[in-house]
Parts: structure tokens; sequence; C-alpha cells
């Protein structure tokens, strides 16, 4: 993924950091980069986000309204956006 990366020379980067790796690599690139998820905190990337409650509320009131009663959620305990 680095090499591709670099090769592509961009102007600017959109990217969900998953690593401090990752995170390493797009610093290299000299350009802007925005974190669209916040899975490794501290990174100081601009971070865009999502209000999970909001989403887990509509996602609850998309369910009622398609007659759904039983649903559940699958996160992971290690990721923030679970």
């Amino acid at each position: 993924a680095r090499r591709v990366i670099r090769a592509v020379h961009p102007r600017g980067v959109i990217a969900l950091v998953t690593s401090a790796a990752l995170a390493r690599t797009l610093r290299a690139l000299e350009c802007p980069v925005v974190n669209v998820g916040a899975i490794v905190p501290g990174l100081g990337f601009p971070l865009v986000g999502v209000h999970h409650r909001e989403v887990g509320r509509l996602a609850a009131r998309h369910f009622r309204e398609c007659g759904v009663t039983n649903f559940g959620f699958v996160g992971h305990p290690e990721h923030l956006y679970s």
C-alpha cells in the first residue's frame, strides 16, 4: 500500500487511518490528510466522524419502521467506533 500511495503523488488524502505505521506513511507524503475514523486516537490528523449514538438511534428506528422487533449490535471492544 505504501508504494501505491507514494506513486500516486496525492495533493491530499482522505483515509481511515488504522495504524501508527499508516499514519507515518501518510505524514511522509507531506500533503493534507483527513482521518475519517477514530480507530487510533491521538494521531494529530484532522478528524471527521459520526455521532455514533445518533446512527444507532436512526438504525433502530429504521428497523422498527420495517417491522423488525428483535435486532442487535455487534461491535469490537478495541475499536473506538464500536
